[in-house]
């Protein structure tokens, strides 16, 4: 259950950084669109 716990975490910390890449590098629409823009 730790180890999930702390995967999950990871996975989150890697979804903000591809949302904030996409949003730099001007795809803020498509990452809206999708609904990850929530997530920054």
């Amino acid at each position: 259950m730790l180890w999930e716990t702390l995967s999950t975490a990871r996975d989150i910390g890697r979804l903000n950084e591809l949302v904030s890449v996409l949003i730099r590098y001007g795809f803020g629409d498509s990452a809206a669109q999708t609904g990850f823009g929530k997530y920054i």
